[in-house]
C-alpha cells in the first residue's frame, strides 16, 4: 500500500506539517506500523527520519509474542531514526521511554514513570509501550498510548491494569495531540541529541518505579548468560543495564520479562 496514493483527510494533512523533521506516512488501517516501518526502510528512496501512523492497527506487536491492543483512541506510531553508532542497543528503549514520559507529562498526565524495559507506567498502571527495533539504517520505535480510549475496550486481561493519558491528565486528550507531543520528545533525544546518554541514563533511572521493589526478570540476558532471576530492583548501572540484587549478589541484565512480585508502592519520587 502505497500511503502516497491514499486521499487523506484535512486533519492528517495539516497534521504532516507539523511534524518536522520527520516524514509522515499515514494509513486508515494497517497491520503493525513497525512491519510498515521495516518495509519502508528497504526503499532506497526513504530515508530516515519518518514516522509511520495508523489509526487502526490490527496485528500490533509487542515484546515476544505479546500484542498490543489498538481500540479507537490509542495511539499507534512507529518513528524511524537513522542509526547512531554510538548508541547501544538497550538503550534506545531507555531514551524511548524518557521521550514517552517527557511528551505525556507535557500534555499534563501525572504520576508518569519509567517500568524496564519497555512501559510507561501512572500509579501502577500501563498507559503506554514500546517496541524498539534495529535494522539496517535505522532504529525503529514503536510506541502505543492509551490516550483517549476506554479502558473496557480492551481485553479483560489488561483493561484493570491499564490507563490512559486523559483520565491521568483529568481532561480529553486526542490522539493528534499526543502525536505532536511525542514527535518533539522523540526529535529532542535522538534528533537533537540534546541530552547525553549519561544524563539520559540518570533521569532513568530516578523515574524507575520499579526501583526497590522484589521483582522477577524473565527471559533475561543476566551476567553474559539466559535464565530468570528474583530478587530486589537496585536501579539502572551507567551503561543502562538493569540491577538487580540478592542473596547470591549483585546481577546486571541487558534484556527480559519485569514482573513485579512485592506489594505496588508508589513511594518513588518521580522526578524531572
Amino acid at each position: 500500500m502505497d500511503p502516497h496514493k491514499i486521499s487523506e483527510p484535512t486533519e492528517i494533512s495539516l497534521l504532516r506539517q507539523g511534524l518536522d523533521p520527520f516524514e509522515l506516512y499515514w494509513y486508515p488501517t494497517l497491520g503493525s506500523t513497525n512491519t510498515e516501518a521495516a518495509r519502508l526502510m528497504k526503499n532506497e528512496s526513504t530515508k530516515p527520519p519518518f514516522v509511520v501512523f495508523t489509526e487502526r492497527q490490527t496485528e500490533g506487536r509487542g515484546r515476544g509474542n505479546n500484542t498490543w491492543e489498538s481500540p479507537p483512541g490509542v495511539l499507534t506510531v512507529t518513528f524511524v531514526i537513522p542509526h547512531n553508532p554510538l548508541l547501544l542497543p538497550h538503550c534506545v528503549p531507555l531514551l524511548a521511554g524518557l521521550a514517552v514520559r517527557d511528551a505525556l507529562s507535557n500534555l499534563g498526565a501525572t504520576s508518569v514513570g519509567l517500568k524496564w524495559p519497555n512501559d510507561v507506567w501512572a500509579d501502577g498502571l500501563k498507559v503506554a509501550g514500546l517496541l524498539c527495533e534495529r535494522v539496517e539504517g535505522g532504529d525503529m520505535i514503536g510506541v502505543g498510548v492509551n490516550v483517549c480510549n476506554q479502558t473496557l475496550d480492551l481485553p479483560s486481561s489488561i483493561a484493570s491494569r491499564s490507563t490512559t493519558v486523559s483520565l491521568l491528565a483529568g481532561r480529553e486528550v486526542s490522539t493528534f495531540d499526543a502525536i505532536h507531543a511525542l514527535t518533539k520528545q522523540v526529535a529532542t533525544y535522538f534528533i537533537d541529541s540534546r541530552y547525553t546518554i549519561e544524563q539520559a541514563i540518570e533521569w532513568y533511572s530516578d523515574n524507575l518505579v520499579i526501583k526497590g521493589r522484589k521483582i522477577r526478570v524473565s527471559d533475561c540476558g543476566l551476567d553474559n548468560s539466559l535464565g530468570s532471576i528474583e530478587g530486589y530492583c537496585q536501579g539502572i548501572d551507567d551503561s543502562g543495564r538493569l540491577v538487580v540484587v540478592n542473596h547470591q549478589g549483585r546481577h546486571v541484565i541487558i534484556s527480559g520479562r519485569v514482573t513485579v512480585i512485592s506489594e505496588w508502592n508508589m513511594g518513588t519520587n518521580l522526578t524531572r
